[in-house]
């Protein structure tokens, strides 16, 4: 004995959600070993670069005023010179502004730091902060409207009971879609129109 038709149906959308929950579970196992490795490798690059940055802070600090340079604590500036790349090849072009010098991004953010932390007056310091804290708090919100479990539940249930409802509708009701010719359209006009006329 078979079970109910409706029993069959239930079954196979269960295994439908089931398959659906397994690849989600896959594709998340195989992003979170995709993000491993690029940290891993990232890490390694990242490293580099900052070593060569390093070295570059200490190029450009030697054109800097004796008094800025001051500020800057000198246990950092040991830091930086213990850790700098010195095979690194970076001369600082004498005719072009700071702006203008070709640096890599992790020196740039370096500067800023130190900008922010020993040169800038309070209420420079206090801006940056506030911008700062603006730019966390937006990439915190784009991050929890991404990766929102919620949504992405909801948008998965969403298309497969209209696929579902779709289905059901193709397998069940018997819809015969008949196309009226011109001339049948022309007649059904005729005959209702000359039904109006005579009801008056």
């Amino acid at each position: 004995m078979h079970p109910p038709n409706f029993v069959q149906k239930y079954i196979k959308i269960l295994l439908k959600y089931m398959v659906y929950i397994v690849v989600y579970f896959l594709v998340l196992w195989y992003k979170y070993v995709v993000i491993l490795y690029r940290i891993e490798m990232g890490e390694q690059k990242m490293e580099d670069n900052y070593s060569k940055a390093y070295k570059e802070v200490i190029e450009v600090l030697n054109f800097v005023p004796k008094e800025s340079v001051d500020k800057i604590p000198q246990t950092m500036i040991d830091t930086f010179k213990a850790k700098m790349d010195k095979d690194y090849d970076f001369k600082v072009d004498i005719n072009k502004r700071f702006e203008e010098q070709d640096l890599l991004d992790e020196t740039k953010a370096i500067f800023a730091n130190i900008f922010r932390d020993y040169w800038a007056t309070p209420y420079q310091k206090e801006r940056i902060e506030a911008k700062e804290k603006y730019d966390r708090q937006k990439i915190e919100e784009e991050k929890r409207e991404k990766y929102n479990t919620d949504n992405l539940f909801n948008n998965r249930k969403a298309k497969i009971v209209e696929e579902e409802t779709k289905e059901y509708i193709n397998n069940n009701l018997p819809i015969e879609i008949k196309k009226e010719k011109f001339y049948e359209k022309w007649a059904k006009f005729l005959k209702n129109f000359l039904k109006i006329g005579r009801g008056k």
